[in-house]
């Protein structure tokens, strides 16, 4: 089965939060690596962060936080597709201070996807940046 879509689609979404968390300040950056076993991608962020009250509801099927129009399916739908694969999708962050994403899954389970160095990723998403 091909997950390369779906793949990018997640990513593209947890890209969107982060640019959305930072809103014109702080970096995001999204690191990919593998070991033997393993892929791992990272999204990071040095936006608003979650409160340590609502970070046990991200995830969660309809919840949504700091967007004025969001569906609270992004997250909850790359959640589990991640662990559709044997993987894990592990959430951090602290307010002020920034948010990272980690997403691990063997590499058994999964299907390469290949970016050049050079290669622009474009994100496109129906929610208002404002």
């Amino acid at each position: 089965q091909d997950h390369r879509d779906t793949l990018l689609r997640a990513l593209a979404n947890l890209i969107d939060n982060s640019i959305e968390a930072c809103a014109n300040k702080g970096d995001i950056e999204v690191l990919v690596s593998e070991d033997d076993a393993n892929i791992k991608i990272e999204v990071r962020d040095s936006g608003a962060g979650i409160p340590t009250h609502v970070l046990a509801s991200v995830g969660q099927e309809r919840f949504t936080f700091g967007k004025e129009h969001g569906t609270g399916l992004g997250v909850f739908n790359t959640k589990k597709f991640i662990e559709s694969l044997d993987g894990s999708f592990v959430i951090t962050s602290k307010e002020n201070v920034g948010t990272e994403v980690v997403m691990t899954w063997p590499k058994q389970k999964q299907n390469r996807l290949f970016l050049a160095e050079d290669t622009k990723l474009l994100i496109l998403d129906d929610d208002p940046l404002c």
